[in-house]
């Protein structure tokens, strides 16, 4: 089968409940296992929740910075001049 950025776009409009079934026929006739599975997809959501808590972390840091900004304030002194 043949990767195609159609076929991609496809798959990611899919909800996962539809796609699940066809990962885990496909793992089965590799001689993988359902707990192999469902252990790579909970490794996965793991690092999504720790990335998405670490994107909010800088948007918050963004927004004080660009609010303190605009108060007239420096965040950081500005560098000497020679």
């Amino acid at each position: 089968m043949k990767v195609t950025a159609e076929k991609n776009e496809k798959v990611a409009k899919m909800i996962f409940a539809s796609i699940y079934p066809l990962y885990l026929n496909r793992l089965v006739k590799n001689g993988r296992t359902k707990e192999e599975l469902n252990q790579v997809i909970t490794s996965q959501q793991q690092q999504i929740t720790r990335l998405e808590m670490a994107m909010g972390v800088m948007k918050s840091q963004i927004q004080t910075m660009q609010s303190a900004q605009s108060e007239g304030e420096q965040v950081e002194p500005p560098p000497p001049h020679y």
